[in-house]
């Protein structure tokens, strides 16, 4: 019975501490933080590169409701950016095996850009994290900042996509051994792995969030 009580206090203590961060984030006294003024995008990392989305709620009334609003924004950036970069590695890795899609002609081609990049985007989202806020004290607005990092299982699910849509679309039936081709995959993709920051257009620098002081 003891544990019927405690896991509500538990919850909401955990809530509070929450609530707590994201007021102090929000605080309307921080300057105007390099994310918010630099917007979504894949920017460049030392790694590999990394997708931010930014989402923007104006004022209102209910502070938990523009707090979600921003949030969901700030997803549906990422998810915007996430699916045009997917679409420009699987058009990269075309143009590199250009005889694989011959035979099937631009449609079948296009039919697996969009699989890979809709399989793909809807996995990754999952790996998407809100990791800062900031709240204009001029107008009130809410800005919320959506993460997504390569390297957070992105190309696994990259690959696991890719050739499931070559499997479906029958991108391989002009080559004798096309399981041979399936199992050149993992070398295919690590080497785009190495130039993603290109491939992706991450040519800036990321912005980085910066540490927080107490108010």
């Amino acid at each position: 019975m003891k544990h019927r009580f405690l896991i509500p206090l538990i919850a909401a203590a955990l809530l509070s501490g929450c609530v707590k961060e994201i007021d102090k984030a929000a605080n309307p006294n921080r300057p105007k933080p390099e994310w918010a003024v630099r917007g979504a995008g894949a920017f460049k990392t030392k790694d590999s590169a990394v997708f931010y989305g930014m989402g923007v709620a104006n004022a209102m009334p209910n502070e938990a409701l523009q707090r979600k609003t921003a949030e969901l924004r700030a997803r549906e950036s990422i998810a915007a950016t996430l699916q045009s970069s997917v679409r420009s590695l699987v058009k990269d890795y075309m143009e590199h095996h250009v005889d694989y899609f011959k035979p099937n002609g631009p449609a079948s081609s296009e039919e697996i850009v969009s699989s890979t990049s809709e399989g793909v985007s809807d996995a990754q989202l999952d790996n998407c994290r809100i990791i800062d806020y900031w709240s204009d004290p001029q107008t009130g607005s809410l800005y919320a900042l959506a993460k997504l990092d390569l390297n957070d299982g992105f190309f696994g699910s990259y690959k696991a996509n890719l050739e499931k849509a070559l499997r479906e679309k029958g991108a391989t039936v002009n080559i004798q051994d096309a399981e041979a081709v399936l199992e050149k995959l993992d070398a295919d993709i690590q080497e785009q792995r190495f130039r993603s920051d290109a491939v992706v257009g991450a040519t800036q620098p990321a912005p980085e969030p910066a540490p927080l002081e107490e108010p």
